[in-house]
């Protein structure tokens, strides 16, 4: 079953490994990893701060003309809108009065429920930059003028409602992009050779970073290690076979294993001998040319009625010359891997 899955390109495999190299250099890697976890965190700040000035100054502009007060009726609810009107109420009646303390006591009142119930109290930011924008240190513009069509508790709530959705995309984007960066570290750390990477996202990641690294075509680092998917990797994988000295480690098994792991290193035992002893290597297993056989080497096969006819096998051979040379032009336009992956396998098929 895993072997399936590597030759029809659902899981990749790991080939090679340079474990001397990888362990020689991890602490290195650490640093690196480090770095990026640490980068990403603060691209991921920079853009939740954009988000927030971008959701501040929409809400500036729309409370460009109105007094704090007014702002603070149009945003409050229930019970707060009840004692802010009041508050209002009462602060008005106070300045019509020549008591210079009921006027500064109404007056802080109002400003302690304004400040709770206002903007203030639901975008601190926004809040600064309309004092700046009233003390002529910020420009109106006209650029962040949005919702004109509603009221300015609709406009206040669509505008915080989009950043929040904003900043929680965003969040979830680094979260992601950090997870998977840790988790190819972590896979790296481990990787072992024939071990198959259940998860292709974590493979490509991992590849990226540690695998060969290819400039226009030509390999300037070899990479800590290679892996791949379909019958290419499964060749680098009989490729690396050291046929005397796997024959030697399974007579070692057969004089000292027992049962079922004694029985099964004999049939292997078996089939490496044939290898050496006929001089076959494993790759060859693996076609990279096919061969065209002479129509009067091609199999018999009997027709309606009784006769006999050579298999005709031009249909095959011209499918796999189609499909030969569609792959080569994919190769030749770089095409996103899943597509010359796919084109692969139909091939293989």
């Amino acid at each position: 079953k895993d072997l399936e899955k590597v030759l029809y390109f659902a899981n990749p495999i790991i080939t090679s490994v340079d474990t001397a190299r990888r362990e020689e250099e991890l602490a290195m890697l650490k640093d690196e990893l480090a770095a990026d976890l640490d980068g990403l965190g603060q691209q991921q700040a920079k853009e939740i701060a954009d988000v927030e000035y971008e959701r501040d100054m929409y809400a500036v502009m729309a409370c460009a003309e109105l007094s704090d007060a007014e702002i603070a009726l149009v945003l409050a609810k229930g019970p707060d809108l009840k004692s802010l009107k009041a508050a209002i109420t009462a602060a008005e009646k106070a300045e019509g009065g020549d008591d210079a303390e009921a006027l500064a006591a109404a007056r802080a009142t109002l400003d302690d429920i304004v400040a709770n119930v206002g903007l203030a109290a639901i975008l601190p930011g926004a809040a600064e930059k309309l004092v700046q924008l009233r003390a002529g240190d910020l420009d109106f513009d006209e650029e962040f003028v949005v919702f004109e069509d509603m009221d300015l508790a609709d406009r206040i709530r669509t505008i915080v409602r989009d950043a929040d959705r904003d900043m929680h995309d965003i969040e979830e984007e680094y979260t992601e992009q950090k997870a998977l960066r840790q988790e190819a570290f972590d896979t790296f750390t481990k990787l072992s050779v024939k071990q198959l990477i259940p998860d292709e996202h974590v493979y490509r990641e991992m590849h990226k970073l540690y695998g060969p690294q290819v400039v226009d075509s030509k390999e300037r680092d070899p990479g800590y290690f290679r892996g791949g998917m379909g019958a290419e990797a499964i060749q680098r994988l009989l490729k690396a076979i050291d046929l005397e000295e796997l024959a030697e480690e399974l007579r070692v098994t057969i004089r000292e294993g027992k049962g079922q792991k004694r029985q099964k290193a004999i049939k292997r035992l078996k089939v490496v001998d044939a290898f050496i002893s006929s001089g076959n290597k494993p790759e060859w297993m693996i076609l990279d040319a096919i061969p065209v056989i002479p129509p009067e080497l091609r199999p018999m096969v009997q027709l309606d009625g009784g006769r006999f006819a050579t298999s005709d096998l031009n249909d095959l051979y011209r499918r796999l010359i189609n499909r030969n040379n569609r792959l080569k032009r994919l190769l030749d336009l770089a095409a996103p891997e899943i597509i010359v992956n796919n084109e692969k396998r139909m091939l293989q098929e």
